[in-house]
């Protein structure tokens, strides 16, 4: 279907056409350089936007586009773009706008440690998530040869990573739309041939196969029993309902050697996560090594920073209003003899039983997800 833009009307795209070439183009333009300029473990839309003068003149309306989200006039663009626009138009990439306009839809394109991905920005209640916790992962991922499941999978970052290395990628996403958004991006990445994308619960689709490496970024998000549940997922009272199922399933879907890394989030007492004691019983039940590494301890204390972005997240997610939201937060974290949340990473393996705990030195839990100094 043409894409009218106001004036201007953009010719029928082919969804079969190889988005790889909008890849090239970009890294050709220099905005794969001008994107990396900005720290990969803390994404911050509220720099890209700060920083958008400084970015070559050339650049300014593909950067507007594709990183800043706002619609662009079809003749400011480069003719090599211009010319791709109706192929992404046909892959619901770019959208027509008023005024011979077009956008993303709300879509970014991000290139992330040599691969690119389309995702939402980090924001409160994305659709197809991108943030700090997905880079947490990506930088501890082993990946390697064998077969991979990545599990949650939403817009595909870690299993294109694990592509790079693997024989054949599985990853299994529960939401239709971001499954086929993973889909495009493995086209975007030119890894198609050896990624698939599944859409289901977890192992539901990959019931009976075993893989060498697993990796998953579950919703972690601290969610109050009695609230309306979102339409797709959370971490429930806990931020760990999630992991709880991915590790119950593990001894089956891992192979002899396979390994399992995720991320998570723990309630935490402030000095260690309330998670720990059922991990170690767990491990020792299936036969499971796992090493639990709390990474950094947030205050949840009244008034503090995350827990009113936390709040704000969780109205969203379920719609209901502030007030109701912070008294059952403020009643499930008494319940649990919480005072923070810890986020995690899990390390998992076929093995005896046996159990680690490690803590990040206090004075290097700035950053949350990765230690690091004070500034």
């Amino acid at each position: 279907m043409a894409i009218n833009s106001g004036q201007a009307t953009l010719p029928h795209g082919d969804d079969g056409a190889d988005p790889g070439l909008l890849a090239d183009l970009l890294a050709q333009l220099g905005y794969a350089e001008y994107v990396g300029h900005f720290n990969p473990l803390a994404p911050d839309p509220a720099a890209w936007r700060a920083c958008r003068l400084a970015a070559p003149a050339a650049l300014r309306e593909v950067i507007a586009l594709f990183l800043l989200n706002e619609p662009v006039a079809i003749d400011a663009l480069p003719p090599a773009l211009q010319a791709l626009l109706p192929d992404l138009a046909a892959l619901a990439l770019i959208v027509g706008e008023p005024d011979a306009r077009v956008s993303t839809g709300g879509l970014v394109l991000l290139p992330i440690l040599g691969h690119w991905l389309f995702c939402h920005p980090p924001q409160a209640n994305p659709g197809f998530y991108f943030n700090e916790d997905s880079m947490a992962l990506l930088t501890r991922m082993a990946p390697r040869r064998g077969t991979c499941l990545d599990l949650c999978a939403g817009p595909g970052l870690h299993a294109l990573h694990s592509a790079r290395y693997a024989d054949r990628v599985t990853a299994v996403e529960i939401d239709p739309a971001c499954a086929q958004l993973a889909r495009i991006n493995a086209r975007l990445n030119r890894v198609a041939g050896r990624m698939e994308v599944l859409e289901g619960d977890l192992y539901q689709p990959v019931a009976g196969r075993r893989f060498d490496t697993l990796t998953a970024n579950p919703p972690l998000l601290p969610y109050p029993a009695g609230l309306r549940p979102p339409a797709i997922g959370h971490g429930g009272p806990d931020g760990m309902e999630i992991v709880w199922a991915i590790l119950h399933g593990l001894p089956q879907a891992l192979s002899e050697r396979g390994l399992c890394q995720l991320v998570g989030m723990s309630l935490s007492d402030g000095r260690k996560p309330l998670a720990t004691d059922q991990v170690a019983a767990l491990a020792k039940t299936s036969g499971l090594d796992i090493r639990l590494t709390g990474l950094s301890h947030i205050s949840l204390a009244p008034g503090s920073a995350y827990l009113g972005a936390l709040l704000y997240t969780v109205c969203l997610v379920s719609g209901q209003p502030f007030a109701q939201v912070e008294e059952a937060m403020m009643a499930l974290l008494g319940d649990a003899g919480a005072s923070h949340v810890c986020p995690i990473f899990l390390s998992a393996r076929h093995g005896a039983g046996q159990f680690e705990l490690l803590e990040l030195p206090s004075d290097y839990q700035h950053a949350r997800w990765h230690a690091g100094a004070r500034q």
